[in-house]
């Protein structure tokens, strides 16, 4: 956890360097962070995405759909992958 942490903190400075390639990024953490079959990724996922979130502004969360895709995920029933993906984003505190 320390490691992922510390990675995450590393990501909002160099959000700017890949500025075109973050939305394709956010994409990419969010199906991990509900599709992964090992917890770890979606915790790394759910560190990942909140890294890249904050060095886009709180402004992306609207902009690219995150907190409906979050909204949605969580009031799954049949997926617990989602609904687990979803409790390692909320422990990440930023």
């Amino acid at each position: 956890m320390q490691v992922q942490e510390a990675v995450a903190n590393c990501l909002p400075p160099l959000v700017p360097a890949i500025k075109d390639d973050a939305p394709h990024l956010v994409q990419k953490l969010l199906h991990q962070l509900l599709e992964s079959e090992n917890y770890g990724e979606r915790k790394g996922a759910a560190y990942g995405l909140a890294g890249l979130v904050k060095g886009m502004g709180i402004l992306a969360l609207k902009q690219l759909d995150i907190m409906n895709t979050l909204t949605t995920a969580i009031q799954n029933k049949k997926n617990y992958h989602h609904r687990e993906g979803i409790r390692c984003s909320v422990h990440v505190k930023y």
